[in-house]
């Protein structure tokens, strides 16, 4: 019964086809300018380790009638693509699930459970917490460079380096990252740390009342809820405000200061004027290398329910040029001008990992 329960519910996943060998950004998180470079980083480990790496980002499972993990999903959607050498079994794949905040790096059975570790550490250090910013990008690209890392031993660009080059690039890496530590990392810090200082002190600094002069007493998170509007709550609750509840003892004179919270990307809502309204983007159609994509961005305040919704188009995708060293599981060839579109016939037996934010 069991058997036949999953059978069933495989059965009812439609995978995305792909229009692209190396990224596929369903989802629309990769600027169109940045994504031709991570297109040519894993182009280059094709042609220099004949290692097929591919990216794919989707809004959600559930538009392909999935319901549940990600890792079953990554593994059929892997096996339905056929990534890899279908000998060696060492295609990649790194899948993202913006709306269900879900990622995946599925590995070729050839790779057993060997890097499942390290790829765990690459999510945890390196992917999500640049998700949690919504750096997107960021994310995937300094997590693809240390996917390729892990897997070959070399940094994209140093495959066929000898080991002087290595050391001068780690040497330069170094500095560049030491650099930034102390111009792009020592001063902010200290600049945080003082904005911070000065902001608790006004923030805790004694209130005195304007009317009889009395000093006024802070009430603490369980008390100021009574003084607060449902509204105001709601800007708690979601953390997109912050508010504090001064009371006057003696003509029972009540002061709210409020503060906005920092990384929260609710808005004001124009009805209610409350920092309660969201937005969010549904992809109705997928745009093709002959047609648009249509989608549908909708805005709703979560205090007053006011709601807005305007239907968007989404862009045609270029054509891409691709050698005939590109092929999933084909030999790559510099001197072909013949161009592939096809994968390899790699599969996948569930090896690598998973992450979410």
């Amino acid at each position: 019964m069991l058997l036949l329960f999953a059978s069933q519910a495989q059965a009812q996943t439609t995978y995305p086809d792909y229009e692209n060998l190396y990224v596929n950004d369903y989802a629309g998180i990769i600027p169109n300018s940045w994504e031709s470079r991570l297109r040519f980083k894993l182009e280059a480990l094709k042609v220099a380790r004949d290692i097929d790496f591919t990216i794919l980002t989707i809004n959600r499972m559930s538009d392909y009638g999935h319901d549940g993990a990600i890792e079953p999903f990554a593994t059929g959607l892997f096996n339905k693509w056929g990534i890899g050498d279908s000998q060696r079994n060492d295609g990649i794949l790194l899948l993202v699930s913006r709306f269900d905040r879900a990622l995946r790096i599925e590995l070729g059975s050839g790779y057993g459970n060997a890097l499942d570790a390290e790829m765990q550490r690459i999510i945890n250090t390196t992917i999500t917490p640049a998700f949690r910013e919504y750096a997107y990008y960021t994310g995937i690209d300094n997590g693809t460079t240390k996917i390729i890392r892990a897997v070959t031993g070399r940094f994209p660009g140093e495959y066929d380096t000898n080991l002087l080059i290595r050391i001068v690039n780690a040497t330069g890496r170094f500095i560049q990252m030491s650099f930034w530590w102390i111009i792009g990392i020592g001063g902010p810090v200290t600049l945080v740390y003082g904005r911070k200082a000065y902001r608790h002190h006004k923030r805790t600094k004694p209130r005195i009342c304007r009317y009889d002069g009395s000093k006024m007493f802070w009430l603490t998170e369980d008390e100021e809820d009574a003084f607060l509007s449902q509204g105001q709550i709601i800007e708690e609750r979601i953390k997109a405000m912050d508010h504090d509840v001064w009371v006057c003892r003696q003509c029972d004179h009540v002061r709210v200061d409020a503060y906005p919270a920092r990384f929260n990307s609710h808005k004001v809502c124009p009805d209610c004027h409350y920092k309660t309204q969201y937005f969010s983007k549904i992809t109705d159609t997928y745009p093709t290398r002959t047609s648009e994509g249509h989608g549908t961005a909708y805005s709703k305040s979560k205090n007053c329910d006011h709601e807005t919704s305007k239907a968007f188009v989404i862009p045609r995708i270029e054509d891409q040029t691709i050698s005939s060293g590109s092929s999933f599981g084909s030999s790559s060839s510099s001197s072909s001008s013949s161009s592939s579109s096809s994968f390899g016939g790699g599969r996948s037996s569930g090896g690598g990992a998973s992450g979410s934010w």
